[in-house]
């Protein structure tokens, strides 16, 4: 739950502008990239993401939507080959216990 509250919601036109700048984009994906690879001791970007698991999960009116992805090659993830009913979707005031469960059911539904 803390991940979910700390997460940015980009409600401004300013923010959206600064946040969806490719630039400044691409510098935080190889900011981000860099810190996984030290973090759990990878040696090469293959070798991270091979086999990663990406879900998008979204808040929206008193719901947490967990939607699992198709991992179409090495850095690139897609909603392509998911339906909405792989959609995991639960109350915002589930328990940690629930929310926990309902993530790893999405990622069992990742495809690739």
């Amino acid at each position: 739950m803390q991940a979910l509250s700390d997460s940015r919601t980009l409600t401004s036109l300013d923010e959206r502008v600064v946040f969806f700048d490719l630039v400044k984009g691409k510098e935080r994906y190889n900011e981000k990239v860099g810190m996984l690879m030290e973090r759990y001791g990878y040696k090469t970007k293959r070798a991270l993401f091979k086999g990663m698991k990406n879900c998008t999960i979204h808040c929206i009116n008193g719901l947490i939507s967990i939607q699992p992805s198709y991992h179409e090659k090495l850095e690139a993830w897609s909603g392509d080959r998911i339906k909405e009913s792989d959609y995991v979707v639960l109350p915002i005031d589930s328990s940690s216990e629930e929310i926990g469960a309902a993530l790893r059911l999405a990622l069992s539904r990742c495809i690739g």
